[in-house]
């Protein structure tokens, strides 16, 4: 039995070391990846900002205000899309 063990040593060897397929990723993931990393960033940019107690003026939080409106929206657009929903068709949903 000790012949067995040895070609099951051996089988167990040869396919470990087999590099296993890559799987294809779609080129609309790796953008869709490279737009949310560019918005987390600016999203960890805003919240590094609130979390340090900056001093907000108007004019401060105004423009903090409407930099995450804009980011909510690129959030959406980027959800919408890996949806395939673009444009015009995005207003039923």
């Amino acid at each position: 039995m000790t012949g067995w063990r040895d070609v099951g040593a051996y089988v167990r060897r040869a396919i470990m070391a087999q590099r296993s397929p890559r799987a294809t990723v779609p080129q609309v993931n790796i953008q869709a990846y490279g737009e949310l990393a560019r918005t987390a960033a600016n999203l960890n940019q805003l919240t590094r900002h609130l979390n340090e107690g900056d001093a907000l003026d108007g004019a401060t939080a105004a423009r903090r205000g409407a930099e995450l409106e804009r980011l909510g929206g690129e959030v959406r657009v980027l959800r919408l899309g890996l949806l395939g929903i673009r444009g015009e068709e995005e207003s039923s949903t």
